[in-house]
């Protein structure tokens, strides 16, 4: 199962398998998908380098992680064949095992309900891609997701930060709680960034980060 790795210098690695034998060594590491700037490789890393650069497991999505990197944004920036087929196969993957939880929950669900049990409410795994696979997420794609229907208020943080930046608008919208998912949509609305990424994706990954990581947000 991919996760998703992040160095001390905040570079997310997308990590396809763990333990692997190091071609030519005696070592084991890790096979992963990054974006080195001008090009988006499939590399290996051994287990001393990888405690070197410090990466560390963190909370976000897969299937997000993986399109932003099978479609980068910066201008003049390739994706090498390898790793078109190796994000392509790990997007798959993921949507057929989110499907298949799905699934499961469903019949549990089901079931329950014909044995006269509590009532369960299935909620959509966060990983569900409701797109066709190799295109990136949008907050309708994220309807129902349990993340971005909590309901959020700021912490104050983003009290003291440039006027018109996001952490700024974030605070002001987020002043009375508000879902994840509306608070996304109305500061991708409102702020203006000089990023070239998709405005959206750029918005919800820094706004999930916030509440999830950053202390930006707390649930109300």
């Amino acid at each position: 199962m991919a996760i998703v790795l992040q160095d001390q210098n905040g570079v997310a690695y997308l990590c396809l398998q763990e333990n692997i034998r190091i071609p030519g060594t005696r070592q084991t590491g890790i096979k992963a998908v990054v974006n080195k700037g001008n090009s988006v490789q499939v590399v290996t890393i051994d287990s001393q380098t990888v405690e070197r650069m410090y990466l560390q497991p963190v909370k976000c999505g897969v299937v997000e992680v993986a399109n932003l990197l099978l479609h980068p944004t910066g201008n003049g920036v390739t994706v090498s064949n390898v790793a078109q087929r190796e994000l392509a196969q790990c997007i798959k993957e993921e949507v057929e095992m989110a499907k298949k939880a799905t699934a499961e929950v469903a019949a549990v669900v089901k079931t329950e309900k014909a044995n006269k049990f509590t009532k369960v409410t299935a909620a959509e795994p966060a990983a569900t891609h409701k797109g066709k696979v190799g295109e990136a997420q949008t907050m309708e794609d994220l309807k129902g997701n349990a993340l971005y229907s909590t309901k959020v208020v700021t912490t104050g943080l983003g009290k003291e930060a440039r006027a018109g930046s996001l952490w700024a608008v974030a605070h002001e919208q987020a002043l009375k709680p508000i879902t994840l998912g509306d608070l996304i949509t109305n500061v991708t609305e409102k702020v203006v960034l000089k990023s070239e990424k998709d405005k959206e994706t750029v918005v919800r990954i820094r706004l999930r980060d916030g509440f999830t990581r950053l202390g930006y947000l707390k649930a109300a």
